[in-house]
């Protein structure tokens, strides 16, 4: 979420907010959804960003974008496994959708499955045109789960990345 329009996501949780009190429909469309359950995760409010999810989900049901936020929330929930079998499913129908990719490798890195969560965070990384940012996200949660003996191999890998650039070298050196 971009917080410098925090604002604007204020305004539309609170439509939401709104339309569920006076049990109303009003028309979200999937990004906006998007953005009301990661304003609640991001808020630590759960059970409002389930809520937000069972919308969506409703009028959207077959949404990969949507789905991707329900194995996150699987995720944050500790449910690892339920994660992953939505993840594998919504990777058989896009095995190039960054977020799949990502969230993989998010659900492996909390398993303690390592080396599985590198290379779904590297896959994720070369499907995105921001491969400095991705990677950024990529190297950083390697580095909280597994240490900076695993980043060295990590940093190694990033330079074979032609866009990665010398951002990712300058945040690596930071890390030492």
């Amino acid at each position: 979420m971009d917080f410098e329009h925090e604002g604007i996501y204020e305004e539309l949780v609170k439509r939401f907010e709104k339309m569920v009190q006076n049990d109303a429909f009003e028309f979200f469309d999937t990004e906006e959804y998007q953005d009301i359950v990661v304003y609640y995760i991001e808020k630590d409010n759960l059970f409002m960003a389930k809520k937000a999810l069972d919308y969506a989900l409703h009028q959207y049901p077959m949404e990969l974008d949507i789905l991707v936020i329900q194995a996150e929330i699987f995720i944050v929930e500790g449910k690892f496994d339920t994660a992953l079998e939505l993840l594998n499913q919504l990777e058989q129908k896009d095995d190039k959708h960054y977020e799949v990719l990502y969230q993989k490798g998010v659900a492996y890195s909390r398993k303690g499955k390592h080396r599985q969560a590198i290379d779904y965070f590297f896959r994720a990384s070369s499907q995105t045109i921001e491969k400095d940012e991705a990677f950024h996200q990529c190297r950083d949660r390697i580095y909280l789960f597994t240490g900076i003996s695993s980043c060295n191999g990590v940093f190694s890998k990033s330079i074979e990345i032609p866009a990665v650039g010398n951002g990712s070298i300058a945040k690596f050196i930071v890390l030492l």
